[in-house]
């Protein structure tokens, strides 16, 4: 480590040197007169664009040029005096390395040197551009909180810090990439989280030796457990009530400065049909919809597969009647109906595609066109039949409904349609083994990735396929925390005693 020199000149050089001979980099000399006679040089080293020059000018420039230095204090002893009596900054402090002064100026930080001092004060007073807290587009809820993160770490630590008040909500900083030198912070609930998968988070992100991360997904693609499997054994959310819901269970969160999506893990399965809402309102209704996700995962996967399956080999399951209409509706059409489903879904990817990556306006445009038009003239000229395009419709539809398994869907529809064009219904029954035995196999931090299914524990099914009242779910689950009681029992709410609500 490299230590400033005494001279203000000298030290200058040395900073010009570490942060580069960059035209953002504002150095702003001045002098400060003596009660005794004479000038005490200083110099402010910051960032044009990365610094609140406000409050540079009203709590530090405007201060420091107000006051006078008696005959003895120079050196560190002034600037301790300007650190304890002059500055009205709160975030501020000391250091006497070059490094560290580099580091801390290309991030934003503000820095105050003196002529004849070895030493300098650091300004936190960074201030950006951001974009204002509102609802996240990709998880819309009718009830509940309809606050997401943003782009700016600390603002998100603060959504966090007024969701979980608690003093163990700890935050550990570090930082990752070479030359981005990106800040980066693992969040977790001290007393609740085991320490085992702290520390193994911490191990991972500690490893990462990259040029620079950008966004949450430069991280999750060094921390994963799998990180060649088509399943996701990190989590990740835009929204702070979801994020700090998993802290209260024992996970850990990892924030990364630059982005609105902060990481999760452990991950389970059975967390991708959980949606923040089905804790906000009654829990009849919501255990239904439960039920209804899990089934629309297993159609958006198993029905193109199964169609072309029944329809190639496995005639005799169809009932006569339909059989009939189909073989004449599929009579005209060129292509074979394995064909045509891999065609149709391949069409569905593409507009997808465009959908996403066009303007908003001109994507939603180019969604219905592809949707009604295309799909109705494709079977007016018999290049499909009417069979092929109803079904790769309700395999649309029920994609929707996991929007956080899109893409293990598609990729899994594709795994399935092969299965049961070349092996028909044998082919599907292989696929859907091998699939389950790879899940089982699976493991997200040392836990295992179907938990509570596999190994299956009964306990702790009333939040998987259904979601039973809150009053019954009085266990976190063990296997990620280490206190598995989250409230005592019999909270179930009673009617008062006779003559308490009032005569």
């Amino acid at each position: 480590m490299t230590q400033l020199k005494s001279d203000l000149r000298e030290s200058l050089s040395q900073i010009k040197e570490a942060v580069g001979n960059n035209g953002d980099v504002i150095i702003r000399n001045f002098s400060v007169k003596r009660k005794s006679g004479g000038r005490q040089e200083m110099a402010l080293v910051f960032i044009d664009g990365l610094c609140d020059k406000e409050v540079l000018n009203h709590h530090v420039l405007k201060p420091l040029m107000d006051a006078q230095f008696t005959l003895h204090l120079r050196g560190e002893s002034a600037l301790q005096y300007i650190y304890e009596e002059i500055i009205s900054v709160s975030d501020a402090k000391t250091g006497e390395k070059l490094e560290d002064l580099a580091g801390q100026v290309l991030s934003g930080v503000s820095a105050l040197l003196l002529d004849g001092c070895r030493k300098y004060i650091l300004f936190d007073v960074r201030q950006w551009q951001t974009r204002g807290i509102k609802e996240p587009e990709t998880d819309v809820v009718v009830r509940g909180p309809r606050e997401g993160f943003v782009e700016t770490m600390k603002i998100n630590m603060g959504m966090l810090r007024r969701k979980i008040k608690h003093s163990g909500l700890t935050f550990d900083p570090m930082q990752v990439g070479r030359y981005s030198v990106t800040d980066v912070c693992v969040v977790y609930l001290e007393g609740v989280a085991r320490q085992e998968i702290v520390d193994e988070v911490k191990r991972r992100l500690s490893r990462i030796d990259i040029d620079g991360a950008l966004e949450s997904g430069y991280l999750e693609a060094f921390i994963e457990e799998a990180p060649l499997s088509v399943f996701p054994t990190v989590g990740h959310s835009e929204k702070p009530d979801v994020v700090a819901a998993k802290l209260l269970e024992g996970k850990v969160a990892v924030m990364i400065d630059g982005s609105p999506f902060v990481l999760t893990a452990p991950n389970f399965f059975a967390e991708n049909f959980a949606s923040a809402e089905d804790y906000y309102t009654r829990f009849h209704y919501h255990s239904l919809l439960r039920l209804i996700r899990w089934a629309a995962f297993l159609v958006s996967v198993l029905l193109p597969g199964f169609y072309v399956a029944v329809t190639t080999y496995h005639q005799e399951f169809i009932p006569p009647a339909l059989l009939l209409v189909m073989a004449a509706a599929e009579e005209n059409t060129p292509f074979s109906g394995g064909f045509s489903v891999l065609l149709m879904s391949l069409v569905y990817e593409i507009l997808r595609e465009a959908g996403v990556r066009l303007p908003r306006q001109i994507g939603q445009s180019v969604s219905i066109v592809g949707a009604l038009i295309m799909g109705d003239a494709a079977v007016s000229a018999n290049i499909i039949s009417p069979a092929v395009l109803i079904i790769i419709g309700v395999t649309v539809v029920a994609t929707f409904v996991t929007s956080p398994l899109n893409e293990l869907s598609t990729l899994l529809r594709l795994v399935f349609l092969f299965a049961g064009w070349f092996m028909g219904g044998f082919g599907l029954l292989l696929a859907g083994m091998a699939v389950m035995l790879y899940l089982c196999s699976l493991r997200s931090f040392s836990v295992p990735y179907l938990a509570p299914l596999a190994p299956l524990r009964p306990g702790y099914l009333g939040d998987v396929f259904i979601r039973l009242p809150l009053w019954l779910l009085q266990k976190r689950p063990p296997y990620i925390t280490k206190n598995a009681r989250r409230m005592p029992p019999g909270l179930r709410p009673r009617p008062g005693e006779r003559g308490e609500a009032g005569e």
